[in-house]
């Protein structure tokens, strides 16, 4: 008789589960949000202040600037003092124990720049070293990141913190190792030239410059 290999595969680590639900969830409830409140007005501020709109045309060179751009909007851009995230929070009280979840660790996401220090892949987690906030060490759950990682490479990224974990927005940008020097020194000056009195916007896009002129071509993935 022959053995059934498939029942005798080891069941999903819990905490791997999870990530793939809120994952999935908070990028659906995040294309929510952005069409519900995505205009002609919070569009054309958007691609003015990161540099992209000529005119009428807004001119991307690759499909990750896309993420840069509908992050930038979910969380970076303010209408009467609120990002998209708090808006929709205030004008849906009635939120769904999940959706709750979510909106709340949206609520506390934020950007820096992070050296990949270790990755196991076993549990789906990447170390990170938080260069922008004394080398504090995080970990960061993301499935394709902790097999394609390559340690000592910089990232800029928004950390979306869970209660049990942490994950990315799904905006990101990888740098050589060998230009963390420069680029701690560059971003600052970049932050200058944003037409922005925003201190988290004037980071983003000053990255976002960067990642066009010293960042590593990358693919998104579900996970």
């Amino acid at each position: 008789m022959f053995k059934n290999i498939f029942r005798e595969q080891s069941p999903e680590n819990p905490l791997i589960a999870e990530y793939k639900k809120y994952r999935n969830e908070a990028k659906k409830l995040s294309d929510v949000i952005l069409k519900q409140y995505t205009d002609e007005q919070s569009l054309d501020t958007i691609t003015r202040l990161m540099g992209i709109r000529h005119g009428k045309s807004v001119i991307v060179e690759s499909d990750e600037e896309v993420n840069f751009i509908m992050d930038f909007g979910l969380y970076e851009y303010r209408f009467d003092g609120q990002n998209f995230v708090e808006r929709y929070q205030a004008s849906n009280p009635t939120l769904s124990q999940n959706e709750t979840k979510i909106i709340a660790a949206k609520l506390l996401a934020y950007t820096s720049l992070f050296k990949i220090i270790d990755a196991n892949p076993s549990n789906s987690t990447v170390l990170l070293s938080d260069l922008l906030n004394n080398k504090q060490k995080v970990e960061m759950m993301d499935i394709n990141l902790s097999i394609t990682a390559k340690l000592g490479y910089l990232m800029f990224t928004r950390l979306v913190p869970f209660e049990n974990m942490n994950m990315s927005s799904g905006m990101f940008c990888v740098f050589p190792q060998s230009y963390e020097i420069a680029l701690l020194k560059e971003y600052k000056s970049k932050m200058k030239k944003v037409k922005s009195d925003i201190e988290s916007q004037q980071k983003f896009i000053a990255f976002y410059k960067l990642s066009k002129t010293k960042g590593i071509a990358t693919m998104t993935t579900s996970y």
